[in-house]
Parts: structure tokens; C-alpha cells; sequence
């Protein structure tokens, strides 16, 4: 083997290590450019988007009383919460969906992001889940 081809078989041993993993909150690791990966995205954006409905739904329905209530509070603390854990993810989305390329610092942001963003999802609509009927 030549210097240049040993050069370039150490490349790629390193592009392939450096390929980063990704830790899904059911314990599973994944790597980031797997198609397994691709699919945890798309569920994770799915769960978010589903919990952000039910939490505008729930913040609408406390906004019906009459006074600000502690209640109210903590929904607007948690749609924060979600949009700050979700940006990431959500920013990908928004460029895949404008056909806009996405550069590699939105990948690892992505990357970063997804696992945060998925047991925020999970955190808040169980929350949701143990609250009364908020009708008036």
C-alpha cells in the first residue's frame, strides 16, 4: 500500500468515527447518517408538533378564566420550554420543507438537539395528560 493510499484509508477510518451517535430517550443509539436515525427524527418532530397543539390547546383554554392563574404560568413556561428544546429540529424542518439545503452546522445542531427535544415532548404531554378539563 502506498503512503497516499494508506493516507486516504486513514481518512475515511476517521470521517467514519467521527460520525456521531445519537442516544433515543427508549435507550437505543443510532447513528446520525443511519436511515434508523431519519425515522427518529421524523417521530420526534411528529410527537413535538402534536404536543405544541396540545399545549396551545390547554394555554386557550386557561386564557377563558377570567385571571391569570399559576396554571397559566406554567403553560406558557412549557410552550417556551418546547420551542427552545425543538429550534433545532424545527429549523430543519422548515429548510427541508422550503427545499433549502441544510449546512453541517444545522446537521450537528440536529444531532444534538433531537434527544433534548423528544424527552421535552414526552415531559410536557405528560403533563398535559394529568391536568382536569380546562373548559370554564
Amino acid at each position: 500500500m502506498t503512503h497516499g493510499q494508506l493516507s486516504c484509508c486513514l481518512a475515511c477510518l476517521l470521517l467514519a468515527a467521527c460520525v456521531p451517535l445519537v442516544q433515543t430517550t427508549d435507550g437505543r443509539t443510532l447513528r446520525a447518517s443511519s436511515a434508523e436515525f431519519q425515522d427518529y427524527v421524523e417521530n420526534v418532530f411528529r410527537r413535538q408538533n402534536a404536543t405544541a397543539i396540545a399545549l396551545l390547546e390547554a394555554l386557550e383554554a386557561s386564557y377563558s378564566r377570567e385571571s391569570p392563574t399559576a396554571l397559566q404560568q406554567r403553560l406558557e413556561a412549557l410552550d417556551i420550554e418546547l420551542l427552545e428544546h425543538c429550534q433545532a429540529l424545527n429549523t430543519v424542518a422548515m429548510a427541508r420543507q422550503d427545499n433549502r439545503d441544510i449546512n453541517r452546522a444545522q446537521q450537528l445542531e440536529l444531532v444534538d438537539a433531537v434527544s433534548s427535544c423528544d424527552r421535552t415532548s414526552l415531559e410536557i404531554k405528560q403533563f398535559l395528560d394529568t391536568l382536569p378539563d380546562l373548559q370554564p
